[in-house]
């Protein structure tokens, strides 16, 4: 197969991603976080509001840091660019072994609706995507060439920099060692600059985050349990928990329709070695986030999408009754994804509006310290300070301010919605946000 239509692939699946550049009209609380953090980050702090978020993963904040000067828009270009850099590196790693299931692997990739639903965010995910792939090419290329553990160990860091869950490569490059028997590679030099420059990248920001957390041990268990009640005040277990089967029973909303492929992948029976380090390494992020992890949430799947991705090209290609028709058939399933891709977009775009309109209002007001439980917009798009609403509502008389009460906030108590004072409302429902003035 040649390559042009590899080339014609990348220009159409970057086409499609630019096309909604623009779509989102409001912002998510991450994006918000992650926006003041980069801001705050070129005035040499890693934290927002009063010492707040301190734990986010720092690659995607210093990206924030990096591009954000140029504008909100050309930051978007970035985010997007990781994911068609992911498309493309995806490519080039199995065209080598299958230029068909190289070519499927981009498209598939390219169209997967979660990773493009989230790749038009101002988000880590695209990020994470792109350098957990470089951290698996970098370690399959080296089972042929040793010299290339040396890169490994500082892009598995970055990897695990830009998305905490990307930590699952290491069980997942063990268990291939293990079944590769290839033990012999880890007492090389090599292996052990490897490890030098995995901890050059990681001790610095592990560090950090022990100081903040009092021990190495409550900052895991922050991260795996504990999250959403030491930040929030809301349990794990019961905010945004579901079944164990939550990923595969959403298999294809989460994938799209080509989600349907990793059966007869999973059924073959001879698997060359990088299809065993891919179903490796999906397998046991389905396990982890299935069974270890309480919360589900569709976005922790996005940093493996590329592995997903080539799953699925290679279960396609598994029907060989398909014959000569087996690219049809496989474009027929990129439309689907695309289709999918560009409904969920459309269906978000207004997402975060209500709060952003609300942010801008408050940015016009003299205090520069509001009561806002939604601390991200007061911070990032209003420029200024919020307090938590505090427990009962005659300590709410204490603050002669102006009050940001937005209902898609769990944690905020149920008073700060019923007050005669109204300035200012935005939208209704679920999403509604009111201003009024304290006491």
């Amino acid at each position: 197969m040649k390559r042009t239509y590899a080339y014609a692939a990348i220009v159409l699946v970057s086409l499609f991603w630019l096309l909604f550049l623009g779509t989102n009209r409001g912002y998510w609380w991450d994006e918000l976080v992650y926006l003041e953090l980069g801001k705050n980050v070129r005035s040499g702090l890693y934290e927002m509001n009063s010492g707040q978020e301190s734990f986010r993963p720092p690659v995607f904040p210093l990206t924030v840091a990096a591009f954000l000067p140029f504008g909100e828009l050309f930051l978007k270009v970035v985010v997007i660019a990781f994911a068609i850099a992911a498309c493309m590196l995806l490519y080039m790693c199995i065209e080598r072994l299958d230029k068909r299931a190289a070519l499927i692997s981009l498209l598939f990739l390219g169209t997967s609706p979660l990773f493009f639903f989230f790749g038009h965010r101002f988000l880590a995910e695209t990020a994470g995507a792109f350098l957990a792939l470089l951290s698996a090419a970098v370690f399959f290329y080296s089972m042929h060439n040793e010299k290339y553990l040396v890169a490994l160990g500082p892009v598995l860091g970055l990897s695990i920099l830009a998305k905490y869950q990307n930590i699952l490569l290491i069980p997942a490059f063990a268990a291939f060692l293990v079944w590769k028997r290839r033990y012999g590679l880890l007492r090389s030099n090599y292996a052990l600059a490897s490890a030098i420059g995995f901890a050059a990248v990681m001790v610095p920001f592990i560090a950090f985050e022990v100081h903040a957390y009092g021990s190495l041990p409550n900052f895991i268990h922050a991260q795996l349990f504990d999250d959403m009640q030491g930040l929030y005040g809301l349990s794990s277990q019961t905010h945004f928990y579901g079944a164990w089967h939550y990923y595969a029973s959403n298999a294809v909303q989460l994938f799209g329709l080509s989600a349907l492929f990793m059966v007869p992948f999973l059924l073959k029976k001879r698997k060359s070695d990088f299809e065993m380090l891919l179903l490796i390494t999906t397998a046991l992020a389905l396990l982890f986030f299935s069974f270890i992890i309480f919360r589900k949430e569709a976005r922790y799947l996005i940093s493996f999408s590329p592995f997903f991705a080539a799953c699925f090209a290679y279960g396609l290609l598994e029907l060989r009754q398909a014959g000569k028709w087996m690219m049809t058939v496989a474009l027929l399933f990129v439309a689907a994804n695309a289709a999918q891709s560009y409904f969920l977009v459309q269906d978000g775009a207004d997402d975060g509006e209500n709060v952003r309109n609300a942010a801008l209002f408050v940015r016009g007001i003299n205090e520069t310290v509001v009561v806002a439980d939604y601390y991200p917009a007061i911070n990032y798009l209003a420029d200024k300070k919020a307090v938590r609403f505090p427990e009962n509502e005659s300590d709410l008389a204490a603050y002669d301010t102006y009050a940001v009460a937005a209902k898609e906030v769990p944690f905020t108590p149920a008073y700060a919605f019923n007050n005669s004072n109204v300035v200012a409302r935005f939208g209704s429902g679920w999403d509604e946000v009111i201003i009024y003035r304290t006491p």
